[in-house]
């Protein structure tokens, strides 16, 4: 399951102490023991450690010899101050994960504490994905890698159901009970980290630990300031858009509903309804001759019927229906029980009716996101994004606290609600095609490098891949010339040669995921692209012996795979576990991941600049795919801005690729002034 990791026998200590005066304490946690690795748990009162009502209720350390718990809330303040000054001094720190714990003592010391490692981190950096029922909890660390026999979350679930508590209410349990708990899962923190670093020297995964050391913990912190700090959402004006977007959304579904194909239908699904309803007439006389009571019941439900089942827009099985018995559209996609689909990505080639219905789609959506948006912001007009770092096994962050604000809509009218404080700028830097550039520099494609490589002019990758897929060419090269391309020549083909562009953007993509050429031409048909089957074989034929060298690396990153049974080394010299069901996307894997750890180091760059200058630079989304943004006094917009652009300069230096990563700097007030423009 877990490839690179192995399971240990290993069990936990057998007493854990629960000291509760200072001078126990003292004893437990001499200050001469700030050289130790220490690793910590938490118990808190709430989870999101920038909500004024959460805070540690007690914590958990182990030093490997001895585990003991120490209770927080209440105690003396003599004791409060002597642990959070341990805390403040400790020079190794580990915890499971340290995005949580780090967040609330931070909050607790004022100070982002010296940690050496988080387990949770690197149980995802050394493990696989794809396997059923896959977790990566700290139960399922300590059963499936440490080896333990038993866990205390059965004590722990039994003292909560007897006292009639959730697991949100777990912090009211006694220090008997959540005492021994948060010590043992402490202990399992230490030897995690143990096990985990151990791992890293046996297999020399030095890569693995000074990624880990420098750019996640860098990025730990930074994401926990930002959680902290929060960003501003423009409150009122949301709500105003969140009206707008109810209003069109009404309005797309009125108009759907009075295409004519679509009235023709409903008309008939009407019919056919009351013909169903006058079908179901019981007798109307009973034996004595009076109307029975059932059939007055009837005579009166008809009208409740028909509006009972009238079409609802949300139902599958009633969309279906519509699009291919009474509109007869050909089924193009199933799903996987073999009912016509229709998902998002068909319903545009689905007609005009299919059309209309997915811009509802969209509105609803994204109607639904913005009102998700609304909730997260406080009254102080300030939201506080959560993530959960890892998030992918590539390195990529993911949305936490029920909310994921890495999936934002991109309109302006949504857009210009995410703003910086008053007084203050948002500083932008988009890393410009930084998995193209990565798969050309370790690949060292010759068509690649044409496109990405060093003194390589402004070029368009799908209008210049066009131009080798045959008949595609023909077409765009009226416009557009592969081998001197010009602005003037890429906007025209643009607009000229949209379908061409548009296949070969299908099947750039596409091909690039592993996708064969049956499902590549599966969506272009959903695209409303008109083309055959052998037609997209000999394209996709053309496309990998265009782009050679990227295809001898996929087939070089798989050899690797199979030598080190199931995982690569990616650009950053860190190891990427990759399981047999997503051996086809190793490409991608590769370059996600290695983008994310670049990525890092530049993020790490600006903020080693900013500190070393004191331009007080803040985590705004810091980590938004290939792009970083921070925000910054005004006063202070020009000098970040050149931060940025030397930081960017230090992370090629320090990256020695032949190809220079590229991106312009913005200075903007809304994320609407960088995502759409000014």
């Amino acid at each position: 399951m877990y490839y690179i990791l192995s399971k240990q026998s290993l069990s936990p200590t057998a007493v854990v102490h629960a000291p509760s005066s200072l001078a126990e304490i003292q004893l437990l946690l001499p200050m001469s023991s700030v050289d130790r690795l220490w690793a910590i748990d938490l118990e808190t009162r709430g989870v999101d450690a920038s909500d004024p009502n959460s805070i540690i209720v007690g914590i958990g350390f182990s030093d490997g010899n001895s585990s003991f718990y120490i209770q927080l809330l209440p105690c003396d303040n003599d004791i409060l101050d002597y642990v959070s000054n341990f805390l403040v001094a400790a020079r190794r720190l580990t915890a499971f994960n340290v995005m949580f714990d780090a967040a609330f003592l931070y909050k607790f010391t004022g100070k982002w504490l010296a940690w050496e490692g988080c387990s949770y981190g690197m149980f995802k950096q050394l493990s696989g994905e794809g396997h059923k029922n896959q977790r990566f909890s700290l139960e399922v660390a300590q059963l499936t890698v440490l080896g333990w026999s038993s866990t205390n979350k059965a004590a722990l679930d039994s003292a909560l159901k007897e006292r009639g508590l959730t697991k949100a209410d777990m912090w009211l349990l006694p220090v008997s009970v959540l005492g021994p708990y948060c010590a043992l899962d402490a202990e399992a923190a230490f030897q995690l980290w143990n096990y985990f670093t151990s791992v890293c020297r046996e297999r020399d995964f030095s890569g693995l630990v000074r990624y880990h050391r420098d750019e996640f913990l860098t990025m730990c912190r930074l994401l926990i300031e930002q959680q902290l700090r929060g960003i501003s959402v423009d409150k009122p004006k949301l709500v105003e858009y969140s009206h707008t977007l109810g209003e069109a959304a009404v309005n797309a579904l009125a108009k759907f509903m009075v295409l004519p194909p679509v009235v023709a239908a409903m008309d008939e699904r009407i019919e056919r309804i009351k013909q169903e309803y006058v079908a179901s007439e019981p007798a109307r006389f009973n034996k004595g001759g009076e109307e029975s009571v059932r059939w007055q019941k009837w005579s009166g439900n008809k009208d409740a019927y028909v509006r009972k089942h009238r079409f609802n827009a949300n139902s599958k099985l009633q969309l279906a229906w519509l699009f291919y018995e009474a509109l007869g559209n050909k089924v193009i996609l199933r799903t996987p029980k073999g009912s016509p689909a229709v998902s998002k990505k068909v319903l545009p080639a689905l007609g005009e009716p299919g059309k209309q219905l997915a811009k509802f789609n969209k509105l609803t959506k994204e109607l639904s996101y913005v009102m998700a948006c609304i909730g997260q912001v406080r009254d102080t007009g300030i939201a506080h994004p959560q993530f959960r770092w890892p998030g992918t096994l590539t390195g990529r962050p993911a949305g936490s606290g029920k909310f994921n604000w890495l999936q934002q809509p991109k309109t302006r009218g949504y857009l210009e609600c995410m703003t910086a404080r008053t007084g203050y700028k948002l500083i932008q830097l988009d890393a410009e095609a930084l998995e193209p550039t990565i798969l050309a520099e370790f690949s060292g494609d010759a068509a690649l490098m044409r496109i990405y490589g060093e003194g390589a002019p402004q070029n368009d990758v799908y209008l210049y891949t066009a131009c080798f897929l045959g008949k595609l060419g023909d077409a765009v090269r009226k416009y557009y010339d592969p081998e001197n391309p010009t602005p003037e020549g890429i906007s025209a083909a643009k607009i000229h040669c949209k379908r061409e562009r548009d296949i070969s953007k299908v099947i750039t993509l596409a091909s690039n995921y592993g996708m064969g050429p049956r499902n590549i031409h599966q969506g272009l048909l959903l695209g409303g692209v008109d083309i055959t089957i052998n037609e997209v074989m000999r394209i996709h034929r053309d496309y990998w012996k265009m782009y050679a060298g990227v295809k001898q690396f996929e087939q070089d990153l798989k050899n690797m795979w199979y030598a080190n049974d199931g995982w690569i080394v990616n650009g950053f010299g860190r190891p990427i576990c990759v399981s047999v069901s997503k051996l086809k996307d190793i490409l991608n894997r590769f370059c996600q991941s290695t983008a994310s750890d670049f990525l890092a180091v530049f993020v790490r760059e600006i903020y080693l600049l900013a500190d070393a200058e004191q331009v007080p630079i803040r985590p705004w989304l810091v980590n938004f795919y290939d792009e970083t943004i921070g925000e910054v006094e005004e006063r202070y917009a020009e000098q970040a801005a050149d931060i940025y652009r030397r930081a960017l300069a230090a992370t090629n230096v320090n990256l020695g690729m032949g190809i220079k990563l590229k991106g312009g700097v913005v200075i903007a007030n809304t994320l609407a002034d960088i995502k759409v423009g000014k």
